[in-house]
């Protein structure tokens, strides 16, 4: 079971292993379950009874439910606040069959048995959502595509600006309803977010090494001594040629108050070239 997670480990961390996920399920935004599922075929999200059913064969009983190696995620019941709402109730109902989830080379797959339509998407309140093909097994989440956007924010983290979202590790499915600029997402009944463990790890790292850079710096570590009469003077010095290179280029054909000795190439400056300089040595 070792991790192919493309990404080297912290020995003093533990990654996840790449097909775990985590699973969270909100009623009209408010959240009422959530599971992490650990077992590697997959699970099995639905509402009402469990199978096996009496007096069905195991061939059909795999060809309406799934394989009989998924775990079992059954949907609990809404509370009284939820239950007001017989939207909730017709929803919950057409789940029976249920919506399947496997991981499957770090990907996460999705296959929609029930009759209820189902949506998938990012978490964005205006991204688009996608509709799950009833039957078809759906790459709902591209481990790969998330790793490539993770490295680029990990490597470059003065420059995201670029990209206009860092990477997510959840996935949302609307039951009955999609989502997007014209419906807020709050006002979806049954909403299941399906979270990429790996992913959310490696997240988590990120935003903490993040904070970690930006905190700002104390200066009491900055080992700098007071300015003696030599320094004042060289400032000075410095501040005055700075004035006179300044008046040479407004009158470029003056001669500059004498300055033939400025010509020499002694006196010639050559600014430091940064990409020139050795990289520099690991204290490791």
């Amino acid at each position: 079971s070792g991790n192919d997670s493309g990404v080297e480990n912290d020995k003093a961390e533990k990654l996840p292993d790449c097909h775990e996920i985590y699973v969270k399920v909100s009623y009209r935004g408010s959240p009422v379950a959530g599971m992490k599922v650990e077992h590697r075929p997959g699970c099995r999200i639905f509402f009402g009874p469990c199978p096996p059913h009496k007096g069905m064969e195991i061939e059909e009983q795999e060809r309406l439910f799934g394989s009989r190696q998924l775990k079992q995620l059954a949907l609990p019941t809404p509370g009284q606040a939820q239950s007001v709402l017989p939207s909730i109730w017709y929803l919950l109902d057409s789940l029976q069959r249920g919506i399947l989830l496997e991981v499957v080379n770090n990907d996460i797959y999705a296959t929609r048995l029930c009759h209820a339509n189902v949506y998938w998407g990012a978490p964005a309140h205006d991204g688009d959502t996608s509709a799950l093909e009833r039957g078809v097994r759906t790459r709902i989440f591209n481990y790969q595509l998330f790793l490539g956007i993770y490295k680029y924010f990990r490597d470059n983290p003065h420059q995201t600006a670029i990209a206009s979202q860092p990477p997510t590790p959840n996935v949302l499915l609307g039951v009955g309803q999609p989502w997007g600029r014209d419906r807020q997402l709050d006002n979806n009944l049954v909403m299941i977010t399906v979270t990429h463990c790996l992913a959310e790890h490696l997240m988590e790292m990120l935003h903490r090494h993040r904070w970690e850079a930006m905190r700002p710096f104390d200066t009491d570590y900055l080992m700098i001594d007071d300015m003696d009469q030599d320094d004042k003077l060289a400032l000075s010095k410095a501040k005055q040629a700075i004035e006179n290179m300044s008046k040479e280029r407004q009158n470029p054909d003056s001669d500059g108050g004498g300055g033939s000795g400025g010509g020499s190439a002694g006196n010639k400056v050559t600014p430091l070239n940064l990409s020139a300089l050795p990289a520099p040595v690991s204290s490791s």
